[in-house]
């Protein structure tokens, strides 16, 4: 106020004081279920208005605190707090993290397939931002994609479970899809001919499949039970051994065990199996989910004469696989 003898006057004046940050919104890490919120404190004069965006829309409320009450998926993403007083404004922002837990899940889980058919599978999740996905075969730990979606060959060799493991800041989550194979004939059974009374018949069959196939023979269509005839001996054995081979020409291949770190050589593999029979089966280099089955009938008679044959089984998932047919001819002695 001012006055001298002819009178006063008043002069007043506003002190404004520019909004300026005491606590910025800070970067949350969380999971569904939770409670949590952002805050975001300015001072200034007249006291700041607040408002909220996130990645480009309004959201939430007028105030200083944002609440996730609580945190749901769909929450992540990053948040910016908007101070305002006497039209100047400032801002900060925050992203938040939500963990992909509780939501992966993979399509299909599980897929029934016959040999050299390509499956795909996708991993799906929920949470963020920024998911980033893997893929592991689970039976050699061997990791095969660096994204959502995992394409592989099906072969019995491969079959099994895949686990996919997505992870963000927040955390992580696994989902498991399950490829099985049909199985397939990889070795049918030989004609014979045998002599009454002093040979045995002696037959092999080599199996693929997931989950491993049962072996089953049959003599003119009916099922062979060793339970029935003690002469009879039905021996099976999982994932047959891989040994250096020759080709069907009979030239040594090589080893071909390059892909296992034991040397190298041409591409063909013979699998002994535990019968101490080499059985040339092409490039088979892994014999996961092959099944060698032998069947042995000792003090033969006429009536065993016939066609034999084998199947690969795998119940409730595929149709049985028959082999070829292989006449067993048993002569009398001459």
């Amino acid at each position: 106020m001012a006055s001298n003898a002819a009178g006063s006057t008043n002069i007043s004046t506003n002190l404004f004081i520019s909004p300026r940050f005491l606590i910025r919104p800070q970067d949350v890490r969380t999971q569904i279920r939770f409670n949590e919120s952002l805050t975001c404190e300015v001072e200034s004069y007249p006291v700041p208005s607040y408002s909220w965006m996130k990645e480009g829309n309004v959201v939430g409320p007028s105030d200083y605190r944002y609440p996730f009450y609580p945190v749901e998926f769909g929450d992540e993403g990053e948040y910016t707090c908007i101070a305002t007083s006497n039209s100047l404004s400032i801002d900060s922002s925050a992203i938040v993290h939500v963990s992909p837990l509780h939501s992966a899940r993979t399509d299909p889980n599980v897929t029934n397939s016959v040999v050299n058919t390509p499956v795909t599978f996708n991993c799906l999740s929920l949470g963020g931002p920024n998911n980033m996905y893997y893929w592991v075969y689970d039976r050699t730990s061997e990791r095969l994609s660096n994204v959502n979606e995992l394409n592989v060959t099906s072969h019995a060799s491969r079959g099994g479970s895949y686990t996919c493991t997505v992870g963000n800041q927040a955390g992580y989550d696994h989902a498991i899809s399950t490829l099985n194979v049909a199985p397939e004939i990889l070795i049918h059974p030989s004609p014979q001919n045998v002599t009454l009374a002093v040979e045995s018949i002696t037959l092999y069959c080599l199996v693929s499949g997931y989950p491993f196939p049962q072996v089953e023979w049959y003599l003119n269509d009916t099922q062979i039970l060793p339970q029935s005839d003690t002469r009879v001996t039905i021996t099976t054995v999982n994932n047959p051994t891989l040994i250096p081979g020759y080709d069907s020409m009979g030239e040594f291949s090589g080893s071909g065990l390059s892909d296992f770190g034991l040397g190298s050589g041409g591409d063909s593999l013979d699998i002994r199996n535990p019968f101490g029979v080499n059985l040339d089966v092409g490039d088979i280099k892994d014999p996961f989910g092959t099944v060698s089955s032998q069947l042995v009938i000792k003090d033969t008679t006429i009536s065993d004469s016939g066609l034999y044959h084998c199947e690969g089984v795998i119940d409730n998932l595929f149709d049985d696989k028959p082999s070829q047919p292989a006449l067993v001819l048993v002569q009398s002695k001459c």
